[in-house]
């Protein structure tokens, strides 16, 4: 029953509570401020499938490019392997007890 008591002496208090009047021409500023606002936000940013289709275009367009130049490099890397072997090598593996420290870098 103190509750009941309680909550009634709080209802009561908000009686003598007026309402809060905003300035004058407080609407029509707001909602200025909104129009300005809305406007420049929608010429700034890209909607949602705007972004959706950059990245798409740009993962379509890194595997293209790593098609098209994926052949060139594997070709660069078998070229190296299809070099005949070096001299040095040819000679310490026909005297493999000479040290390859005094043959010349080639």
């Amino acid at each position: 029953m103190s509750k009941k008591v309680e909550i009634d002496q709080y209802l009561k208090s908000l009686d003598g509570i007026r309402r809060a009047d905003p300035g004058p021409f407080f609407t029509g500023r707001v909602l200025n401020k909104l129009r300005a606002g809305s406007d420049s936000v929608t010429r700034t940013r890209l909607p949602r499938w705007g972004w959706g289709l950059t990245v798409l275009v740009a993962l379509i367009s890194i595997n293209i490019f790593l098609l098209v130049f994926q052949s060139k490099l594997e070709q660069a890397a078998l070229s190296e392997f299809d070099q005949p072997t070096p001299d040095w090598v040819m000679e310490y593996t026909a005297n493999p007890s000479t040290p390859i420290y005094g043959y010349p870098n080639k």
